[in-house]
């Protein structure tokens, strides 16, 4: 089940409270290296053909939706991708979620 590469995200594939959409790390080299900038990554930190980040990440004029054609008994129904330019420019620096300390005395 992959998982957002943004530190401190918690978003997850699978999960039907969350249900996110991800998408997976560009080949493109330049590209690649603009997402793993955006990311605060390095290429050897990440799992080559796993990593992820979630839609949360990205600006609402990044992602497109588009409509499939009906075929047979399928129903249409609509596909969000990423525009091909696509930079993950939100929700980067997400703080920690510290957990309070209890002194049992």
């Amino acid at each position: 089940m992959p998982v957002c590469c943004i530190r401190n995200c918690k978003t997850r594939t699978g999960r039907a409270e969350e249900s996110s959409k991800v998408y997976y790390f560009p080949k493109e080299p330049n590209l690649r290296k603009k997402w793993l900038e955006a990311c605060k990554r390095k290429e050897e930190e990440l799992k080559q053909t796993y990593s992820v980040v979630c839609e949360r990440h990205f600006l609402a004029d990044c992602i497109e939706e588009k409509w499939t054609e009906q075929r047979l008994k399928n129903q249409s129904r609509v596909i969000r991708r990423l525009k091909k330019d696509a930079v993950p420019t939100e929700y980067l620096n997400i703080e920690t979620e510290r957990k309070q300390r209890i002194n049992r005395g």
